[in-house]
């Protein structure tokens, strides 16, 4: 059994399992207001990126791509407690599935992106 990210392979016979929101993960230190609904993804483009590679498709590029968009990638990481620990430390911010209890225990901030980034999880028949 192999799970997937069904927009990374829509030609695969895969059974779907649910849609996960991908959000903001920011420092603290970062200038938006505690009361802010949603992040615009053209406001995060002025502040460094760093990009959780999971595969081939980053639904987070394609968002950005679609809006006609550039991120300003910082750095390229594999492993998402690292790329906590990297924001945690104000390098910069990145986009990934997150639970809005975590910013409890780090020194970050999790907000919603605007346009909603979202990715489609399966399980590969």
């Amino acid at each position: 059994m192999e799970i997937l990210n069904q927009d990374a392979a829509p030609d695969c016979d895969c059974e779907f399992l649910k849609e996960q929101t991908l959000r903001a993960v920011l420092p603290k230190s970062y200038p938006f207001s505690s009361d802010l609904n949603a992040l615009n993804l053209a406001e995060l483009t002025k502040y460094p990126y760093i990009l959780l590679e999971e595969g081939l498709h980053s639904e987070s590029l394609s968002q950005f791509k679609s809006a006609g968009l550039k991120p300003h990638i910082k750095m390229r990481l594999h492993d998402s407690f690292s790329t906590l620990l990297m924001v945690e430390q104000g390098l910069g911010y990145t986009i990934m599935p997150v639970d809005q209890a975590l910013d409890d225990h780090h020194q970050i901030r999790i907000l919603p992106t605007s346009p909603i980034i979202t990715r489609k999880i399966g399980i590969l028949s």
